[in-house]
């Protein structure tokens, strides 16, 4: 049996029972005998041995070596031909939105997540400006009168003038005769009744003044104005007084106490010489029962003073009757 071992890097091997050498020789074996024809089986790596040796039987495999580095990249290869058309392929579920960014290629829808919490509020937005004004719209119905408080009531208004006398009544019937002493309490307490009600009325008068002062029955008051004497005497008749005149020291000092709560001026009183010079008398013509005159006085300077003021100190001076002058007017009851 004749074979060739080209395909080994060594020397020599064996084939069942017989042993290759790099000569033809003859080996008898144990139960056969083989004919060999060497083959030169030198490879390219170890060196050419100078004599030829018997080989020696072959060792334990040695442990594999470290893995030897990558090769270099070949050259591409040609393109190959075009392979067949595929089968066209599903339908592609457009999952893109507005906001995501845009997909590069189609994919299958996935199962949607659970919800997330919900986020915190955002912030208030700013105001808007100001819209168009509307049309007019449509009259609203009338509503209901309201009910505002009753002011306070005003300043009695001055007394008006009598009224002319009514057509007399008839007669009444007989009264049941009494006796004098009833008749008497009758007529005092009707009396009282009458001066009760001339003093409420004094008394209502006298409040509707700034500045009013009793004076045993009288009232001294005034609102601060400033006149001359025969403007003064129209302005407290209105109202049915007179022009302020003391008569005693009470009502004189009772003057002076009105006086300080109007200190920048003095003021009239009811005297006058007009008709007889130094003969001073009241504004009906009859002569002062009490007087108090200044160091003095009167002096009639410069021969017009012919009606008299009172100062702080409750003294009397004469004056010019068309000066202005505090208006104290006196009600009398």
């Amino acid at each position: 049996m004749t074979s060739q071992a080209n395909n080994h890097k060594h020397k020599g091997f064996f084939s069942h029972s017989c042993f290759i050498q790099p000569h033809t020789k003859i080996y008898k074996a144990p139960h056969s005998i083989c004919v060999f024809k060497a083959v030169e089986l030198q490879t390219e790596d170890p060196p050419l041995l100078s004599c030829p040796a018997l080989a020696g039987i072959p060792g334990t495999p040695g442990h594999n070596g470290l893995p030897g580095r990558d090769g270099r990249d070949g050259k591409d290869g040609h393109d190959g031909a075009p392979g067949a058309k595929g089968h066209k392929g599903e339908p592609a579920v457009d999952l893109q939105t507005e906001d995501s960014p845009l997909l590069s290629c189609p994919a299958l829808a996935g199962i949607p997540g659970t919800p997330g919490h919900n986020g915190l509020p955002g912030r208030d937005g700013r105001d808007g400006r100001d819209g168009h004004d509307g049309a007019p719209g449509a009259k609203g119905d009338k509503g209901e009168p309201g009910a505002g408080a009753q002011g306070p009531p005003g300043k009695m208004g001055p007394t008006g003038p009598a009224g002319p006398s009514g057509p007399k009544g008839d007669r009444g019937n007989p009264g049941i005769a009494g006796l004098w002493e009833n008749d008497t309490i009758i007529t005092s307490l009707q009396s009282e009744v009458l001066s009760l009600k001339r003093s409420l009325s004094q008394l209502e008068t006298a409040s509707r003044f700034r500045t009013f002062r009793r004076v045993g029955q009288k009232y001294y008051v005034t609102d601060g104005q400033l006149a001359s004497v025969d403007e003064g005497i129209r302005l407290c008749s209105s109202f049915g007084a007179t022009l302020v005149l003391p008569r005693t020291e009470v009502e004189n000092q009772a003057l002076t106490k009105v006086h300080d709560d109007y200190p920048s001026s003095h003021p009239f009183i009811g005297a006058t010489d007009r008709r007889h010079e130094r003969q001073f008398v009241d504004l009906n013509d009859r002569p002062l029962t009490f007087i108090k005159w200044a160091s003095g006085q009167p002096n009639n300077g410069g021969g017009s003073e012919d009606c008299v003021v009172v100062v702080r100190s409750g003294l009397w001076h004469d004056v010019s009757c068309d000066d202005n002058r505090l208006v104290v007017c006196e009600i009398l009851p």
